[in-house]
């Protein structure tokens, strides 16, 4: 894919985007079969790396620096019910992505979007699915789930301005800032909002 893009639009790649994902709905101990695990953050992870291993050799410029812009989760910052696999995945991509920065932040910059419930199909596709919980709403769209278009209007502005990470909205940034200070607390209000 990389190699075939830059022969079509030239030898340089300015922005990377990565947002391909899967998911897998599940208590741990119900994983039966390990197979839909290992597919989750094998997608997850890997689907980062491989593009990424191949794309900095047109990325690295000395008079202009590329963007990487990664779509992670919420997920991968603060560890969720019925998402063992998924934020494991996540997790495993914030690292890669952090220390990557580190490597190459004198020719590429990187941005680590994670948002919290976005309204999509995403869901409905998991490798796993759990039964639908009351929070959700009779027409199958997620209760205070932040719309797609709201998402991508963060994300965008996140990547015009560079930001090395942006975890959105506000409570969830803020649960996140709090959990040191009050790790029970915060992870109780966590977990009695979080979506299944």
């Amino acid at each position: 894919m990389i190699e075939e893009t830059t022969k079509a639009f030239g030898a340089r790649i300015d922005l990377l985007v990565l947002c391909a994902g899967t998911s897998a709905h599940s208590l741990f101990e119900d994983f039966t079969d390990m197979a839909p695990f290992r597919q989750v953050v094998e997608t997850n992870l890997y689907g980062c790396v491989y593009p990424v291993r191949h794309a900095l050799k047109h990325m690295k410029d000395a008079n202009r620096k590329g963007h990487i812009l990664v779509l992670s989760s919420y997920s991968g910052e603060f560890g969720l019910w019925y998402r063992s696999c998924y934020s494991a995945s996540k997790f495993a991509v914030n690292g890669f992505f952090e220390s990557l920065r580190m490597e190459l932040s004198d020719v590429i910059d990187i941005t680590i979007a994670s948002p919290a419930t976005v309204d999509t199909e995403f869901r409905t596709t998991a490798l796993i699915k759990t039964d639908r919980k009351a929070s959700d709403s009779a027409d199958g769209s997620l209760q205070k789930a932040m719309s797609a278009q709201e998402a991508v209007d963060w994300i965008i502005s996140a990547a015009d301005h560079r930001l090395p990470k942006l975890i959105f909205p506000f409570k969830p940034w803020l649960a996140v800032q709090l959990r040191p200070f009050a790790p029970k607390t915060v992870a109780s209000m966590v977990k009695r909002s979080a979506k299944l």
